[in-house]
């Protein structure tokens, strides 16, 4: 049904545009610190728990593997995939785009009510 009024000339086109900008502002590449110099650091990331459908909430950290003390994690392998298919995770509270393949992956190994170090 016509409302009677014309749209602009253009006016698709540059609402797609603003879509595509904001859709990649949205999404941050995240911000690594880098590992201290000198010291057998490695980022940690943690899953925290939540059931397979919630959205997949993490955290990333470093941890030195040179002390005597530091904290357990395990390790997760998989296959890259198709570096074009992409989701959604956060990270810090940064929404980061990751592969789908890491995303399916980190959430087969996601606990539901402990959170996991990988």
């Amino acid at each position: 049904m016509d409302s009677g009024r014309s749209k602009p000339e253009g006016f698709g086109r540059r609402i797609t545009s603003l879509v595509k900008f904001f859709r990649h502002r949205s999404v941050a590449n995240f911000p690594y610190l880098p590992l201290a110099a000198g010291t057998k650091q490695i980022r940690l990331l943690t899953i925290l728990p939540g059931e397979r459908k919630d959205a997949l909430i993490c955290t990333i950290s470093h941890e030195d593997l040179g002390t005597e003390r530091h904290r357990a994690y395990e390790t997760i392998s998989y296959c890259w995939g198709n570096r074009n298919r992409r989701r959604v995770i956060t990270i810090n509270d940064i929404a980061v785009s990751v592969p789908a393949s890491s995303e399916a992956a980190l959430r087969s190994v996601r606990l539901r009510f402990k959170a996991r170090t990988v």
